[in-house]
């Protein structure tokens, strides 16, 4: 027993459903020396004395956690999660060709739709116009967020949905974050969600 109740919010949130679906995953040594040489291809990507922090943004990674960087302007946040993104082997996405990292500068004008995109008028090939769902700048794997607090609450409504969610909400239709996609691991062709985390 978890003590979680089915149809139940508890533990942490999740409940008693998401427990019986979590797929578990057992790392194997080659997938732990992995994750151990990453702060060294952090620091060969020129981000030196950073190794405290680049463990702690690989923990929060793979527990599908969210980081809050703190640090003066022009410190290399962004280049630090560029440099993060690089050691992982994260590259453009193969669907959309938006790269992993992005990056939103929350102000107090910014719309929910600024972020998580909206329907926008598209011309098919038979000449019709139809609306199609333009992602926003949330479809990244890693995203900064910086200055959130400066973001009015609706749209900080609809961050806090993608973090907690790993989805959007646009005009009643959900959007996943974290679309599973198929890939070789070990000779056979496996299901698996990209990584969404905010910092």
């Amino acid at each position: 027993g978890s003590g979680c109740r089915p149809g139940s919010k508890t533990c942490a949130g999740r409940t008693a459903d998401d427990e019986r679906t979590a797929e578990v995953i057992e790392l194997r040594e080659s997938d732990l020396a992995y994750l151990r040489a990453v702060p060294g291809l952090v620091e060969q990507a020129g981000m030196y004395g950073m190794q405290p922090t680049v463990i702690a943004l690989v923990v929060a990674l793979i527990s599908d956690g969210h980081v809050l960087l703190e640090g003066n302007p022009g410190l290399g946040k962004t280049a630090l999660v560029k440099a993060l993104s690089g050691a992982l082997g994260f590259g453009e996405d193969p669907e959309t060709h938006r790269p992993a990292v992005g990056r939103i500068q929350f102000t107090p004008d910014l719309m929910p739709s600024d972020i998580t995109g909206t329907l926008m008028p598209e011309r098919g090939p038979d000449g019709q116009t139809d609306l199609r769902f333009r992602p926003g700048p949330i479809f990244h794997q890693l995203l900064i967020a910086d200055e959130i607090n400066r973001a009015t609450p609706k749209t900080q409504a609809a961050m806090l949905e993608a973090m907690a969610e790993y989805q959007v909400t646009v005009l009643g239709e959900t959007h996943n974050l974290r679309r599973e996609r198929s890939v070789m691991l070990d000779g056979a062709v496996r299901k698996v969600r990209p990584p969404f985390m905010v910092m």
